[in-house]
């Protein structure tokens, strides 16, 4: 569940080995420097389900034609 995996981020976003086990898990290009790195990984995760639910509307629509 990607949803219970951000609280997991987050506490390994805090430590540098824990930043360095992230960059390794999701092979990123750099390892992290700081936790606030880690916050911003973490939101890009999450940025494209944010895109996803806020142009899933029950009716037709052409709110965010462009977005997605």
């Amino acid at each position: 569940n990607l949803l219970a995996s951000w609280p997991l981020i987050r506490h390994l976003s805090a430590a540098p080995t824990g930043r360095s086990l992230l960059a390794r898990t999701l092979r990123l290009c750099d390892v992290p420097e700081s936790p606030r790195d880690g916050r911003a990984v973490l939101n890009w995760a999450q940025s494209p389900w944010f895109d996803l639910a806020e142009g899933d509307f029950p009716f037709p629509s052409s709110y965010i034609p462009y977005a997605l």
